[in-house]
């Protein structure tokens, strides 16, 4: 009921922000497990994300430089609550570097006020038209270090909608992780 809320205020605010994208994903990934849902609202310059799944909560504020993008995040990872920084830069049309970076109140599922590291996430993406590769190095908690390669599909679905599959592998655990989610572009 919030996301929708919050979709109908971007379309009728004053303000020139509007309704972008809406995505349902599931499976997993470097950064996520089960189902989850995400809405994004943009102007010409911001961009506001946020994203709700079964065991955390996060948004993302930021704003686009020439070829970099650089927001605040933040949220709720299983009762613990983080904040950090998110940079994309996209040097070639066809290659993307992601770093996000956070701390947190305590660790994941047991907050306090004590301030620690929470993950660090570092992902190169090469873009082939419909396919993509991708190599992500995850640092989460006091875990691993956990290196995935990964590769998939961006699948048109009419004008509107974009469906994309995808498989990393996860080195640490000697395991595939397969996800996908559907876009809705306004």
């Amino acid at each position: 009921m919030a996301l929708a809320a919050n979709a109908a205020f971007a379309q009728t605010s004053d303000s020139d922000y509007r309704l972008s994208s809406v995505t349902l994903s599931s499976g997993e990934s470097a950064l996520s497990n089960g189902i989850g849902g995400s809405v994004t609202v943009t102007n010409a310059t911001e961009t506001l994300y946020f994203q709700v799944a079964a065991n955390y909560v996060q948004f993302m504020y930021g704003r686009n430089y020439g070829c970099a993008y650089v927001a605040g995040s933040g949220g709720f990872f299983d009762n613990t609550p983080w904040i950090g920084p998110y940079v994309v830069v996209q040097p070639l049309k066809y290659l993307t570097f992601t770093t996000w970076e956070g701390v947190s109140a305590g660790a994941g599922g047991d907050p306090s006020w004590k301030g620690r590291f929470f993950f660090a996430y570092n992902n190169a993406t090469i873009d082939l038209g419909p396919a993509y590769v991708a190599y992500t190095v995850l640092h989460y908690q006091r875990d691993v270090v956990n290196n995935l390669p990964g590769a998939g599909l961006n699948v048109p679905l009419g004008k509107r909608f974009r469906w994309v599959i995808g498989c990393d592998y996860s080195l640490r655990d000697h395991k595939p992780l397969f996800a996908s989610s559907l876009t809705y572009t306004f």
